[in-house]
C-alpha cells in the first residue's frame, strides 16, 4: 500500500495544499485598520496603569504591615522577591517608592 501510486497520492495532495496555503486571502487593509482601531478602544480590567489593583493594595499592605518591624528585606520576604536577585529592592525608603520599582506604579 506504500507504492509509487500511493506516494504519488501524497504528493498531489501535497501540491494541492501548498497551492491553496498560497493562494488563500489574508486580511484586507481595511480589516487590518478596523482590528487596529478597535485593540486601541479597549480597556483592561486592571485599569491604566496595567496593573491590578488587588495587587498593588497587597504590595501595599504588605509594606504596612513589614516594613516597621522587619525592614524593607522583610516586605520582600513576605512577598516572595528574591532580594539576592534583585537587591535594588533594598534600598528603597517609601512605599510609594517600592510600589513604582516592583510594580511600575
Amino acid at each position: 500500500s506504500t507504492g509509487p501510486s500511493h506516494l504519488r497520492s501524497i504528493f498531489v495532495l501535497q501540491q494541492a495544499i501548498s497551492k491553496e496555503m498560497a493562494t488563500a486571502a489574508g486580511p484586507g487593509e481595511a480589516e487590518l485598520e478596523a482590528a487596529k482601531a478597535h485593540l486601541r478602544h479597549v480597556e483592561t480590567s486592571s485599569g491604566s496603569s496595567g496593573v491590578d489593583p488587588q495587587v498593588l493594595a497587597i504590595y501595599q499592605a504588605t509594606w504596612d504591615a513589614h516594613v516597621e518591624e522587619h525592614g524593607v528585606a522583610g516586605v520582600c520576604q513576605a512577598l516572595g522577591l528574591d532580594v539576592e536577585k534583585y537587591p535594588k529592592y533594598l534600598g528603597v525608603t517609601t512605599r510609594e517608592e517600592f510600589t513604582k520599582m516592583a510594580l511600575g506604579v
